[in-house]
Order: C-alpha cells, then sequence, then structure tokens
C-alpha cells in the first residue's frame, strides 16, 4: 500500500529524456546522456519524428578520449542526414586531465562521412543555431552529464524558441 502511494505521487526520473516544453511545435528536452549507449538509446526514442537538434557537451577529457571513436560510430550510425549535432567545448571538471583531446576531433570525422556536426564555442552560439534553423516538428535535446547547468541551458533554449514565436513563456514550459 505504501508503495502504491508513493508510485502516485512520483514524478518520474530527472534528466532522462525530460521533456522541458515545446514553442511553435518544436519540443525540447533535457537528458543526461554522456556515453555512446546512452546517446544512442535516447536518439533512438526521439526518433519518430523531425529533425532533431542535438547540443552535446562531452563530459570530461578521459571519457571523451576513451570513447571518442564510439562516440563517432554513434552519432554515424544514429544521425539521419537533416539532423544536427551541436559539439560544446568538452566539460572541465579541473584536476590534472590531459586536456589533448577536443570536441573537434569527434566533429572532424562526422562532417567527412557528411553528418551535420559544428562544434560551437559557446552556448549562445548554439542557440542562435537552433532559434534559426529549428522547425515545428523537430526536437531539440541537450545532452551532457557532470554540469550542474544544462538543464538551464535547455529552459534557455526553450525561452528563446518562444520569444521567436511570440508565445507567451509561462505557458508552454514545463516544471
Amino acid at each position: 500500500m505504501r508503495a502504491a502511494g508513493s508510485l502516485a505521487t512520483f514524478a518520474g526520473v530527472r534528466r532522462r529524456l525530460e521533456r522541458i516544453g515545446s514553442a511553435d511545435g518544436i519540443e525540447v528536452f533535457d537528458d543526461f546522456a554522456h556515453n555512446p549507449v546512452k546517446i544512442r538509446m535516447a536518439v533512438e526514442a526521439l526518433r519518430p519524428r523531425g529533425t532533431l537538434w542535438i547540443f552535446y557537451q562531452p563530459h570530461g577529457y578521459g571519457p571523451t578520449r576513451s570513447f571518442r571513436d564510439e562516440l563517432i560510430e554513434t552519432f554515424q550510425e544514429a544521425l539521419r542526414p537533416d539532423d544536427q549535432l551541436l559539439l560544446a567545448p568538452i566539460y572541465d571538471a579541473g584536476g590534472t586531465a590531459d586536456r589533448t583531446i577536443r570536441s573537434e576531433d569527434i566533429a572532424r570525422p562526422l562532417t567527412e562521412a557528411d553528418i551535420h556536426a559544428k562544434v560551437v564555442p559557446s552556448r549562445d552560439e548554439a542557440t542562435r543555431d537552433i532559434v534559426a534553423g529549428a522547425r515545428h516538428g523537430d526536437r531539440v535535446v541537450v545532452m551532457g552529464a557532470r554540469d550542474d547547468t544544462l538543464p538551464s541551458f535547455a529552459r534557455e533554449i526553450l525561452a528563446a524558441l518562444l520569444a521567436r514565436t511570440g508565445e507567451p513563456a509561462a505557458g508552454r514550459a514545463q516544471r
């Protein structure tokens, strides 16, 4: 009985394809996906319609170096020709990590394979690209781990899309 009561109030898991809201038929999601398996699962779950706009922030130099080839393979296999991958600079958690790998090391082989992959040096640039290119039926997802500001960034993208359409922000955003 206690379990049933707890489930009745369970709001779901945060940052696992958490729907932030929509603007002009464009849905915005936030997801903790940070490794090839989780990224593939998120892309497959979002796949049923529209172009995907993925903002992905690799979550550390060591993991990015370890997963580099798998990340490239995952994006090559999972993304469709119209999908857009916006790669942020690698999240730097500090320490003594070898910082010789960069997001460009993921983007370069993808663009050579005709995948729309672009390194965006700032979130402002990513937002501008999304606002300029996303259309009704598309889905936007912010992916990454360790950086506590990613959920706020997903809400900023939604706010920018709402501003583009003139919709009131309070009416369409969730949580």
